[in-house]
């Protein structure tokens, strides 16, 4: 079927459903599924990128690599790809996406969005950069608080198969392996309507697994016996921004004048960013300095809770459970049966825990 035809296809999909939901604009879901096409269409199967001779030897190097780590995923952390990333599509861009977050100018909460494939999320995605950005100062100009971040990877959770990104390989080895096993966790498990709970369990995911396969041995990888180290201190970043933006959620609760408030808020985000040059001022490669450079304000800071806000625990839930990885996913499945309130009730995780952990001492005892 000729790409035109496709993309008639899907867009007229799109914009019924956007009619129906209520979508502000047929733009965005004709935009996106263009996007989604495009890729999809201009990918080239792995094999035969890594015989082109014309191919440049770190791409060739970097798809071995990210083949060699799907591999050590399905192997050994129970992470099937289910088919994808097996084509690669070039983009030509730093980002595959940009993402545009929204919070009002005096809540810590970011606004939701909701669509069919993905559920209800506190995003909107872009595949033009100034599509995002267009978007996002119309949005300032109403008053609310606004972040535009690229990414270099999403997956459609198994609607389509996805290819691997040129996007995927332009940081480090250690971001690459990150990144595809961010996407596998989420092609693996996903809440609908849960962006915190998915993005953190994804995090979480990709910091282990990475670990798991530095002390494997079984590639050949550049030193990364810092990585934990790396990850420590980025947990340290991140709790002193969850720390500010708890404060700004206390600070918005009370009776203030917008004025007051806005001053305080002001105040509260010129001491986050000192302390955090305080506490990284010696560090080689910093956690989040792309966002602590830039502008904060309660959508930038919300991020960090969606992204990283839960991953500590579910890294105690891991080695909670002996560091076995299929527990660990039985453990993840079976809270997110619950609602959104209860699957992060510690002591729903602490029964989690102790029957999975039974089941496997009466497994061991048979």
């Amino acid at each position: 079927m000729k790409f035109r035809s496709l993309l008639r296809i899907v867009t007229v999909g799109s914009c019924v459903t956007c009619l129906l939901t209520g979508c502000q604009s047929i733009y965005f879901p004709y935009q996106a599924a263009k996007g989604q096409l495009e890729l999809m269409t201009g990918s080239r199967n792995i094999d035969d990128v890594l015989v082109d001779k014309l191919v440049d030897p770190q791409t060739r190097s970097r798809l071995l690599l990210a083949a060699a780590a799907l591999e050590f995923a399905e192997d050994h952390l129970g992470l099937d790809a289910k088919g994808n990333y097996e084509r690669y599509t070039v983009l030509n861009r730093p980002y595959v996406v940009w993402n545009v977050f929204v919070a009002p100018e005096f809540s810590t909460d970011l606004n939701r969005h909701c669509f069919p494939v993905a559920g209800c999320v506190t995003y909107r995605g872009y595949f033009k950069e100034h599509d995002a950005k267009k978007v996002a100062e119309k949005i300032r100009g109403k008053g609310d608080d606004v972040a535009v971040v690229g990414v270099a990877a999403y997956t459609t959770l198994g609607w389509f198969k996805d290819p691997l990104l040129d996007t995927f390989l332009l940081g480090s080895e250690p971001g690459l392996i990150r990144t595809l096993y961010h996407e596998l966790a989420h092609l693996h498990l996903y809440v609908l309507g849960d962006t915190d709970w998915n993005e953190s369990y994804a995090s979480a995911v990709a910091e282990l697994g990475i670990q798991a396969l530095s002390k494997s041995q079984l590639l050949s990888l550049p030193p990364m016996a810092d990585d934990a180290q790396w990850a420590a201190k980025k947990r340290r970043v991140e709790r002193l921004i969850l720390t500010a933006r708890a404060d700004l959620a206390v600070l918005y609760d009370r009776a203030h004048s917008d004025q007051v408030m806005r001053v305080k808020k002001s105040e509260r985000v010129a001491m986050l960013k000192a302390a955090y040059q305080n506490l990284v001022a010696d560090w080689p490669r910093p956690p989040y300095q792309r966002l602590m450079s830039g502008p904060l304000n309660n959508a930038s800071l919300a991020l960090v809770q969606s992204y990283s806000g839960l991953t500590p625990r579910f890294i105690q839930l891991h080695e909670a459970l002996g560091g076995n990885y299929e527990r660990f996913f039985e453990a993840v499945r079976r809270l997110s049966l619950f609602d959104a309130s209860q699957r992060r009730d510690p002591d729903l995780w602490a029964r989690v825990i102790d029957a999975l952990n039974q089941e496997s001492t009466g497994a061991g005892d048979q």
